[in-house]
């Protein structure tokens, strides 16, 4: 296994560019494989493809505010239910 692979996945969802933005720099120097969303969709699609083990999302986001994007990830990824904490 690669050491990308092994790093912890994280994925950022906001629908503001800026605060993406401070997230990547406040993180940038950390060992972290960085994902970001610009709205619930893609979160979706996102986690998906790259189950992270972390997720920060913004509460409030025009299509899948915060809350319900932490439900839908329970309800469709419940295979990971260990791992799934909102």
């Amino acid at each position: 296994m690669d050491s990308s692979s092994q790093q912890l996945k994280i994925l950022a969802v906001d629908d503001s560019p800026i605060y993406r933005k401070l997230v990547a720099q406040s993180l940038s120097q950390e060992r972290y494989t960085l994902l970001f969303a610009k709205d619930g969709r893609e979160a979706l699609d996102l986690f998906a493809k790259h189950q992270p083990a972390v997720v920060i999302t913004d509460w409030s986001m025009p299509d899948i505010e915060g809350l319900e994007l932490c439900r839908r990830i329970r309800r469709h990824f419940c295979f990971l239910q260990g791992q799934i904490n909102c």
